[in-house]
């Protein structure tokens, strides 16, 4: 495994495609280098002399934002749970897209809640090709699925009064409604009115979301491993990328204080 020797050697870094990691958890750095030994992974924290990367990833938009700020050209392939218009990124960069589809969301309440017949989507009003999309799969067809456009910031009451028209909420990928900011209001305001809220990630799931869809780990890095890979063969990052590998995420104790049993298959399903 390249880790620091990798690093101070210019010979091995010349040898080596370097790749710089920013925003990415100690643990996804870690399982990266165990993924793949041969390239040179530098975090974030790294000094900027120790070597040039030819590429970068960008754990979330944020991360995105500190890449550009050091004024590199080298290509970003952006994590992001939802697709970007293409006037956000660069030319040379691309995005690999994790989070669930909506309709994958409706099939994980049918299976939790397979009595509740209306779903409240809950979406940016200005963003509506999503659910409109939505209504004509199959997950839609025997249940009512409500649709909810919301401005963002979400507010307390926007919420309150959303929740008397359904029986439990969906979250949409979208970072301008769902974020750190709004966890809070969201889910204390659906809690106090007994309707659970699926999605968007599972951050929103240990904060106090009942569940949601979301890659596992193992399989967002061979993922990424594999955008990267591809970049080495073309020499370009390719189109935005989409994963299509999802498992279930519970907070079973959210569930129990709402009355809701996860099925035993749905917990089969539970991957790390």
């Amino acid at each position: 495994m390249l880790l620091v020797s990798g690093i101070s050697l210019p010979g091995a870094v010349s040898a080596a495609t370097v790749v710089k990691v920013w925003g990415a958890p100690a643990a996804a750095l870690h399982a990266l280098r165990n993924a793949q030994p041969g390239i040179v992974w530098l975090g974030a924290s790294t000094e900027a002399q120790a070597a040039q990367p030819q590429l970068q990833v960008a754990w979330q938009q944020d991360a995105y934002q500190q890449a550009l700020a050091t004024g590199s050209r080298a290509p970003i392939l952006l994590l992001n749970h939802q697709r970007l218009p293409a006037s956000r990124l660069r030319n040379q960069d691309a995005a690999l897209i994790w989070g669930p589809p909506l309709a994958l969301q409706v099939q994980l309440t049918r299976r939790l809640m397979p009595l509740a017949k209306r779903i409240g989507v809950l979406y940016r009003a200005t963003s509506p090709a999503e659910m409109t999309a939505l209504s004509a799969t199959p997950a839609a067809s025997g249940v009512q699925l409500v649709p909810l456009p919301v401005e963002a910031p979400l507010t307390a009451r926007a919420l309150a009064e959303a929740a008397d028209l359904v029986d439990v909420f969906i979250a949409s990928n979208d970072d301008a409604l769902f974020n750190r900011d709004s966890a809070k209001l969201i889910l204390l305001t659906a809690y106090h009115h007994k309707r659970p809220v699926i999605g968007p990630t599972p951050a929103f799931v240990s904060a106090g979301a009942v569940a949601t869809e979301a890659v596992p780990k193992a399989a967002l890095i061979l993922a990424i491993v594999a955008r990267i890979e591809h970049w080495q063969s073309s020499g370009n990052l390719g189109d935005d990328h989409l994963i299509n590998h999802f498992a279930p995420v519970f907070n079973a104790q959210v569930a129990r204080s709402l009355n809701l049993v996860i099925p035993a298959d749905l917990r089969r399903e539970v991957q790390p």
